[in-house]
């Protein structure tokens, strides 16, 4: 078998850093569960030294949360788990494994070869193509929504930490029960390394925005997952419950996961350019692609049933229509400025973040090889597109809808054959097949039971 050229000269840095006994080695998996395996540090030390991995079966990687199998499930044969060193850092001091460290993991098969199956290495595949073929790198930067619960004892199972609650507020009521915790968080975080850059009341009660720095996409990924794993874990040790869940509360306020992607060149030093300066052709390229194959990516990044309580209209959500526009958050593809940033608003906690990058990469990139131009993709948008009339919507190039179910999103990506080659045929295959494995046995259960299900896992 082949071996792993692991970065040992980072490895010694970080143990010259960081005193630890525990490693946690960390995978997300199709449906967006970060699985784990813990490894005494001279185990861990062994495995990486002699350029080994660590093997689990295949068929693990097409389980659901519950570990219930589809159709993806492959009894035969196994998955060797690839530490990636660069990803490793510290745990928090609190935790129970204390002191630790976290790490996350590439996927190999049984030769040793990177796994094709593989949503992390895929989406760096095609970032490296973004760059070799077009000189464009991206920064990728989220702001990580959280609903904080209390668990309550009556008919419904949570309340909101804060009631005396709007956007941008900090009442009593906040002050006393949501500020220490959130400092809590904060403080947990830098200690490992997580400088946020803000952080502020959501408009919906118990909600609350931590800002992370933009950073490279797969550092960026990495930091949401283990900026999500302390705020839980900090709330947890409150008595409170941390979710992303979309709409933990019916009839309240929604909570997204945006992605804020600026596209870079390699060659050029960035240029000094004013808010309302026009997109560049690589921007023009590469959000057409996503625009042109937005329907099928909604099945990555608006995973789940309740994804779609957020696909409404004059809610500052998304909106329903397929559109762009400048500081516009009523459509799903909002330019931020002149800056080459756009936020991608149709995301939320559900999703495994590397699928749902890599299917806009891969659109990006096939809106690039095909030359897209503003023809396709459309006018900026300065209104409230559910607000105009179909003619003004006709001005615009405002035709088409977002999916109004997982169920019409799974469809779009099955019939969308582009952006399953762009992206990778056995991604495509495998996340199908699981995705509704996944809705039959959630549609099984009540909407109140799938809400706790959801909320307890996300």
């Amino acid at each position: 078998m082949a071996t792993v050229p692991y970065d040992l000269k980072a490895l010694f840095t970080f143990f010259r850093t960081y005193s630890a006994k525990y490693i946690y080695v960390q995978w997300i998996d199709y449906m967006g569960t970060l699985r784990s395996r813990v490894y005494p540090v001279p185990e861990f030390s062994r495995i990486i030294l002699s350029g080994s991995c660590m093997g689990v079966a295949r068929g693990n990687i097409g389980m659901l949360q519950n570990d219930h199998m589809t159709g993806a499930v492959d009894t035969t044969g196994q998955i060797n788990i690839e530490p990636d060193i660069r990803s490793l850092r510290p745990a928090p001091a609190k935790d129970p494994m204390a002191p630790a460290a976290t790490i996350m993991a590439f996927w190999r098969d049984e030769a040793c070869s990177p796994a094709p199956e593989d949503p992390r290495r895929g989406l760096e595949v095609l970032l490296h193509r973004l760059r070799d073929e077009f000189n464009t790198h991206i920064l990728l930067g989220f702001e990580a929504e959280v609903t904080f619960l209390r668990r309550t004892t009556t008919e419904l199972p949570y309340a909101p930490l804060t009631t005396n609650h709007a956007w941008g507020t900090l009442t009593t009521d906040q002050c006393e029960n949501a500020l220490p915790l959130i400092a809590d968080i904060v403080e947990t975080l830098s200690s490992i390394g997580i400088n946020i850059q803000h952080f502020h009341a959501e408009g919906g009660q118990g909600q609350y925005e931590i800002a992370l720095p933009p950073l490279e996409p797969i550092e960026a990924i990495d930091t949401l997952i283990q900026a999500r794993r302390v705020i839980a874990r900090v709330a947890a040790n409150a008595g409170i419950r941390a979710t992303f869940h979309p709409r933990p509360l019916p009839g309240g306020v929604s909570t997204a996961a945006q992605a804020n992607v600026s596209l870079n060149s390699v060659v050029a030093p960035p240029a000094v350019r004013g808010r309302t300066a026009i997109p560049t052709e690589i921007e023009v390229g590469f959000w057409a692609g996503v625009k042109s194959h937005l329907e099928a990516i909604c099945a990555f990044t608006l995973p789940e049933s309740d994804s779609y309580e957020r696909v409404i209209d004059n809610n500052w959500s998304m909106g329903t229509w397929l559109c762009w526009g400048t500081q516009n958050r009523e459509t799903p593809l909002r330019r931020v400025g002149g800056d080459g940033r756009w936020e991608v608003r149709c995301l939320d906690g559900f999703a495994n973040m590397y699928l749902a990058l890599a299917a806009v990469v891969a659109a990006g990139r096939i809106g690039l090889q095909n030359g897209l131009g503003e023809d396709s993709l459309g006018r900026d948008c300065p209104y409230n597109p559910a607000l105009m009339t179909e003619e003004q919507r006709l001005e615009y190039g405002i035709v088409r809808r977002l999916p109004r179910t997982i169920d019409e999103a799974l469809s779009a990506l099955e019939n969308d054959r582009t952006l399953a080659g762009g992206l990778g045929a056995d991604i495509t295959r495998n996340y199908i097949v699981m995705k509704q494995e996944e809705q039959r046995m959630l549609n099984a259960m009540s909407e109140g039971e799938r809400r706790i299900w959801l909320i307890e896992r996300y």
